[in-house]
């Protein structure tokens, strides 16, 4: 009994994300895939009518996520964030634990191995770009600062890599 107790007294709690971060990244993507749409991308549709809502949410997207409703509920913003959310805890947790907006945004564009397919790169870059924009010119790069975060990331492209060749941006169809 005491060993139980003195173990919880030591094993650290995981952490909670970081909702700012989370929210930014969402309201970035929500502009990549959907800015300039009225009502916030509500009534967008994409990738031939497969993706619908401000963050262009496939059918099997929303299936995976969990999430009880319907796909027509993506529409809505706060639902499609509910979303967004599980499946991203389902298939990134630990980036999602840790905010990690570069994993997190290829894996919303790639599917579950999308933070290894090189064809998220620029999709990334599209993002990061906009929460910087959003967060001034002064801000130093998500990359940059997640890479400070120490060597626990999991495997993706480096930091360099992460920006498309002069003339590529707008390669993925989105």
């Amino acid at each position: 009994m005491i060993l139980a107790v003195l173990l919880l007294a030591v094993v650290p709690a995981p952490a909670a994300p970081q909702v700012d971060e989370l929210e930014l990244l969402l309201d970035a993507i929500r502009v990549v895939e959907t800015g300039g749409e009225p009502d916030g991308g509500r009534d967008a549709l994409g990738d031939q009518g497969r993706s619908l809502g401000p963050f262009q949410i496939q059918r099997s997207y929303w299936l995976d996520s969990g999430v009880p409703g319907s796909w027509e509920d993506c529409r809505e913003a706060s639902y499609a964030r509910r979303v967004v959310h599980a499946y991203w805890r389902r298939y990134a947790p630990q980036a999602y634990d840790r905010a990690d907006a570069q994993v997190l945004a290829r894996v919303h564009n790639g599917g579950p191995a999308g933070a290894r397919s090189q064809r998220t790169l620029a999709y990334w870059a599209k993002v990061e770009r906009e929460i910087v924009r959003v967060r001034g010119a002064h801000s130093q790069p998500i990359a940059e600062r997640a890479q400070a975060r120490g060597p626990d990331r999991v495997a993706h492209a480096p930091v360099g890599v992460a920006r498309p060749r002069p003339g590529t941006e707008g390669m993925l169809g989105r």
